[in-house]
């Protein structure tokens, strides 16, 4: 799905370009590597999104990383979010608004396989460090062909984080993440309904905000 998101950029005609941050254990993959380069895409670690940000680019980057992928589920939506939201604290040190969006249709690309898939999943990346996720497509094909169907992505409204500043209190993120998760819960119901299969629409957006790290048994994500 990284290399659909940077393709979707290269090739859309949105008047936004922005680089797309992946898991840097995808530039280790020869060609893989090159393309997502030429796609504009960058590795998501703190301090090569930073740069970027202080270059003035715009970023795109998934908060829920790879555990949000580990997680896929065709029949419902979660959008999942790490203990330290560091990509609210990168914004707010920048002084730079946070522009939501939702990528609807993506999770219905493919059939995902439960419980069973995801604790596969899970196992898989804790040994080899891949965010390797076992689905089914077209003609029931692993991994080769999408199921049909469309791809949308939606914008919603910028959410303001103040100021720059470099050390804000937990307090003063969460504002900013409840602000954050208001713009993108109003983006997911104007939408729902004309980019879902109405089932899934109708069981809503969940919001999952996981546990600190000392807590946590899922793979962490930095942002």
């Amino acid at each position: 799905m990284a290399f659909g998101h940077c393709a979707y950029q290269a090739f859309s005609k949105s008047p936004l370009f922005w680089n797309t941050a992946v898991a840097p254990v995808l530039f280790r993959i020869p060609i893989l590597r090159e393309l997502l380069l030429l796609f504009g895409a960058r590795s998501v670690h703190s301090s090569v999104v930073s740069s970027l940000v202080a270059a003035g680019a715009n970023v795109g980057i998934q908060p829920g990383g790879v555990p949000e992928q580990l997680q896929a589920d065709h029949r419902r939506e979660v959008a999942h979010f790490p203990p330290q939201l560091g990509f609210i604290r990168l914004a707010m040190k920048h002084g730079i608004p946070l522009l939501p969006a939702y990528i609807f249709g993506e999770n219905q690309a493919y059939t995902t396989l439960g419980e069973v898939g995801r604790i596969f999943s899970q196992a898989v990346f804790r040994i080899t460090g891949v965010p390797f996720v076992p689905v089914l497509g077209k003609w029931t094909l692993p991994w080769l062909v999408p199921r049909s169907g469309d791809i949308h992505i939606r914008w919603g409204q910028p959410v303001d984080v103040g100021p720059p500043n470099d050390n804000p209190t937990d307090a003063q993120v969460d504002q900013v993440f409840a602000a954050y998760v208001e713009a993108l819960q109003a983006v997911f119901e104007a939408h729902k309904y004309d980019c879902l299969p109405a089932d899934v629409a109708a069981k809503g957006l969940t919001i999952s905000k996981r546990a600190g790290a000392h807590r946590s048994v899922s793979p962490r994500s930095r942002f």
